[in-house]
């Protein structure tokens, strides 16, 4: 009873209830749940957990793991390093020391060419040759940036952002970047960028300085504009006053197909 009264208090007092502040809707868990699904597709990439990636050769983009236990001599070393699929992660390398290296383009599988035999290719008689075409950065040793530091930092009391360059794949702080510090408000906006070094050796980047992105509200106000244009121009073709063209869309049943509706579809790469 005297919980009743408390309620029947609480609610005449102007108090929320709880139960109804932790209230979610289908429609949020299907938001969240999307939202993990696009999360697992970035981070894993085209990963398989229980089937080595190495017989299907370099792959355009999977998750790796570099594998210090395996390779100690690659600290300081990287003609020693190497890298493994995410499935020998859990079959070949479980307890080793391994370094999330997240996504990484056109990698083969490391780990058949390891002394430790591959227990995903049972098929394989001795160990296999050396991956010639792989490519290794400083990522394999658990380093990133220019202030070659490892991710987490230990050492570190400040939130810790950092963007991948789409062209090197190394990771970056964007304090520690050659860029003004306006650029901060696109980390919500950017998952990648390219770094200045890159932005240095491959001179035919800067032709696109600029272009690569542009604020949200500027693209809406240049569509808005070029709509407004264009019906400016539509009016001033049209012999037809604008009344009398309205009323008679009005009664045509007719629509025809807008760029919208064609079944095409875009593609867009991580």
């Amino acid at each position: 009873m005297s919980d009743t009264n408390s309620a029947a208090n609480a609610a005449e007092g102007g108090e929320a209830n709880p139960l109804e502040q932790s209230t979610i809707t289908m429609l949020d868990v299907l938001e969240e749940e999307k939202e993990m699904e696009e999360e697992y597709a970035a981070v894993l990439g085209a990963s398989d957990e229980k089937e080595c990636t190495y017989g299907k050769g370099p792959i355009q983009r999977q998750a790796l793991y570099s594998c210090l236990t395996c390779c100690p001599e690659a600290r300081n070393d990287l003609t020693k390093a190497a890298g493994v699929c995410l499935a020998c992660s859990y079959r070949c390398h479980e307890h080793h020391e391994l370094i999330e290296l997240y996504t990484k383009r056109n990698f083969r599988c490391d780990c058949p060419t390891l002394e430790k035999r591959c227990a995903l290719n049972p098929q394989l008689d001795a160990v296999q040759p050396r991956n010639a075409d792989n490519k290794y950065n400083q990522n394999f040793q658990g380093l990133y940036c220019k202030c070659k530091r490892p991710y987490p930092d230990p050492e570190r009391t400040t939130e810790e952002i950092m963007l991948q360059c789409a062209i090197c794949e190394d990771w970056f702080h964007l304090a520690h970047m050659e860029a003004p510090a306006a650029n901060e408000k696109w980390l919500d906006a950017c998952s990648e960028m390219i770094c200045d070094a890159c932005m240095e050796s491959h001179e035919f980047l800067r032709d696109y300085t600029g272009l690569a992105l542009q604020p949200a509200k500027e693209l809406d106000d240049s569509k808005a504009a070029v709509v407004n244009v264009e019906e400016q121009e539509q009016q001033a073709q049209s012999e037809e006053p604008l009344v009398k063209r309205s009323k008679l869309a009005e009664y045509d049943c007719r629509r025809p197909k807008t760029k919208l509706e064609h079944k095409g579809k875009f593609k867009f790469d991580r």
